[in-house]
Parts: C-alpha cells; structure tokens; sequence
C-alpha cells in the first residue's frame, strides 16, 4: 500500500504494521497585499509608465505557499520509540524536500520545514512518552528569502575540516571531470595536494574531486 503523505524520507502510513496518519491539513493561496500607503500619493503622479505596467502584471502575485497538518504518534501503534521520533523530527527543522499527498506532490515547489511542535504528551508511571501529537508548518522554500541555502549547506558540511595536506577517502562517484570512479579507489587512501573552490586535487592520483565527494580521515 502506497503511503499517505511523505517528505523526504518521512513517510505516514497506515497499515497492519503501522498507524501514522496525517489530519487537519490546511494551506491557503493568497494575493500579495499590493495596498500602498496614502501618503505616498504625490509620488503616484509621477510613477511612469513603465513601474505602472509592471505593477499591473504583478497584481496576482501569490505570498509564499504555506502548509500546516498534525500527526498524532502511539508507542502502541507502530511507533516503537516516541520520544526518538521526535527528536528525529527536530534534526529536520530547516530542511528542505517536496510534500507528497497520495503519491502527488501537493505544491510543485519544495517545502521547508519552518516549525514542529509538540502537545498533549502522554506518558507511563517512569516518564517514557507514550502519545504525542504533532504539528507541523512547512513553507514553499526561496533561497532569496532565508539563510538556510541547500546546496552550500550540503556542501559545507561534508567538506568540513578538508584543507591541503588533509588524508582522505572517495565517497563520490565521479571525478570533477565527470569521469566515473571505480569501486577499487574508495578503498585507498588520498592526499590533498592542492583545493580550488569546490574541488580537490588528489596527489595519489593526480585527479581533482568534489569536496562533498570526499570524506576526512585526519
């Protein structure tokens, strides 16, 4: 059976093994509110034509795509960890991955995880959470309008700590050059001889990576 919802690698479903559904979901699309303020009517007259075809075009303009729903998480339902799958959804906060509802994604663009918040815990005699509901905000993703940048991000954090004379091991699958790297040169050892931008220089080998193609060792 195809899962409810997924984002990411988080999926709801609902089935012998597991009972982890999605309610009260809402979103909403609504104009930008193009309302200017009164004083600002001396300077009307002298918009030119140009800026008044522009905003013309610009009158349907959407504010960002906003998505909110609750999960309610049982120990007794499938969740064998509750307190675990919250932390997990914690790690998650600012990442960014397309929303699908019933295999469809519900908003052509990515969707960020803005908030995740956590009511009505439930627990045994020695403090374990047994229940929880979830609720959580997701917003259409703009790399213009947040610090959170995907790609730099992935980037940084795989390559962190690699510098000129750093040790390390191929975790890529392709060379800068877009050449395939075989499966014998991830069981060696390399060393950084030179970083340009992005990539790598490899002595041993005297090929360049990506730095989020390789892993350090010391």
């Amino acid at each position: 059976m195809a899962a409810m919802a997924k984002w990411g690698n988080k999926k709801w479903k609902i089935n012998s093994q597991q009972v982890v559904g999605i309610q009260n979901i809402s979103f909403s699309y609504t104009q930008v509110d193009s309302t200017e303020n009164s004083t600002d009517k001396k300077n009307k007259k002298k918009t030119s034509a140009k800026a008044k075809k522009k905003k013309k075009k610009n009158k349907r303009k959407l504010n960002p795509f906003s998505l909110s729903f609750e999960t309610p998480i049982h120990s007794g339902m499938g969740v064998k960890n509750v307190f675990a799958e919250i932390k997990s959804w914690k790690k998650l906060v600012t990442k960014v991955n397309y929303f699908y509802l019933n295999d469809k994604k519900i908003f052509p663009k990515k969707l960020q995880l803005k908030q995740v918040s956590v009511s009505n815990v439930k627990t045994n005699n020695d403090g374990k959470i047994l229940y929880a509901d979830l609720s959580f905000t997701l917003e259409e993703y703009d790399a213009k309008t947040t610090s959170v940048k995907v790609k730099d991000s992935v980037k940084k954090s795989k390559a962190k700590g690699i510098k000129n004379g750093s040790y390390v091991k191929i975790t890529g699958n392709k060379y800068s050059d877009g050449s395939a790297v075989p499966n014998s040169a991830k069981d060696r050892n390399y060393k950084v001889t030179k970083i340009s931008g992005t990539k790598a220089l490899l002595g041993n080998i005297n090929k360049w990576m990506p730095l989020n193609g390789l892993s350090l060792i010391k």
